[in-house]
């Protein structure tokens, strides 16, 4: 038997995923189960579409705009790394002196992503190795730009939330390498999800699936949330094997001034 499946992933509490498929009926959701946390996939190859989804979520569930930032970490001539490895070595010593000055105020660890490449985002072709890092730590621009020692520093704050960060996604996956995996901190707050088999049905989600794209429809579906203002906030897709494939991409509502 087949169902259609409702799968909503929570990204912290201001940002959502929901897929609506058709899945084999083997274990029933009925909606009132706990959510699972989502486990990242197995190759973090940024080229791969469902990596490269999943680095979303996990940015929109760890980080904010403006209280967070993007960092571009780069080598001057003395200190060049001789490999990606090497630079990787760089950077955990980096990390290693933040923390220490955060256990020193009682603080937590950074919270880090980082993407260290030696590829042109424009050309494709090799260039100097450098990192791209987005951060959530509590020291200062100053102390952070003490703190990187081999070379220049650039901080500027975290933007892009209200499109799901997801321009900020494919902008690190073009500096990644094929097989070069992306590296995260330990701790971050992993994307959970929670399944549901009783709110559509294969002919509901056909039927939905052929019609126009109405967005008042949807915020009246899942009443709170918006449909982020992007190519992909929402995707209506069909497989032969499998029939229509709903996704939507939400996020909280701005809640209006009395």
């Amino acid at each position: 038997m087949i169902v259609a499946r409702e799968k909503v992933t929570y990204c912290g509490s201001e940002y959502k995923e929901v897929d609506i498929f058709n899945a084999p009926d083997r274990k029933r959701f009925t909606g009132r189960g706990k959510r699972r946390s989502v486990s990242a996939p197995a190759q973090k190859n940024l080229n791969d579409k469902r990596a490269l989804r999943y680095l979303v979520q996990l940015i929109n569930a760890n980080f904010k705009d403006f209280r967070d930032s993007l960092m571009h970490l780069t080598y001057d001539d003395e200190n060049l790394p001789e490999s990606v490895e090497a630079a990787e070595g760089h950077f955990k010593n980096f990390i290693k002196r933040i923390n220490y000055r955060l256990k020193k105020r009682g603080m937590k660890n950074a919270k880090y992503i980082l993407i260290t490449s030696d590829t042109s985002t424009k050309t494709g072709k090799l260039v100097r190795v450098h990192h791209h890092v987005i951060i959530s730590c509590g020291l200062s621009r100053d102390e952070l730009f003490m703190l990187w020692k081999p070379g220049r520093i650039n901080i500027d704050p975290l933007q892009g939330r209200k499109k799901n960060y997801a321009d900020l996604a494919a902008y690190l996956a073009k500096n990644a390498r094929q097989k070069k995996k992306w590296i995260a901190s330990l701790g971050l707050r992993k994307p959970q999800e929670v399944s549901n088999d009783n709110k559509y049905t294969p002919r509901k989600l056909e039927k939905i699936a052929r019609q126009p794209f109405d967005r008042e429809y949807w915020e009246k579906v899942y009443p709170g949330w918006e449909i982020i203002q992007s190519d992909d906030g929402f995707e209506a897709e069909f497989n032969e094997m499998m029939g229509w494939r709903i996704i939507l991409k939400l996020r909280k509502k701005e809640r209006s001034a009395a």
